[in-house]
């Protein structure tokens, strides 16, 4: 995560059961290893997240 530490405020981790582990970026689900039934690796979570972290930044910079 020390690829974002420049661009996000923060990261929160919330608790859970059942093998539950989901990815939000803001309020969008981006990844469900519930609807996967696989955990992310490190790469495959990057791909999803990058882009939508660099456009909120874009957007942020914009301001």
């Amino acid at each position: 995560m020390d690829r974002y530490k420049r661009k996000v405020g923060r990261f929160v981790l919330v608790p859970s059961d059942g093998g539950k582990f989901e990815v939000t970026v803001g309020s969008d689900l981006v990844y469900s290893k519930l609807k996967t039934g696989e955990f992310p690796d490190n790469l495959a979570l990057a791909k999803v997240i990058d882009p939508l972290v660099k456009a909120a930044w874009e957007r942020s910079q914009a301001r």
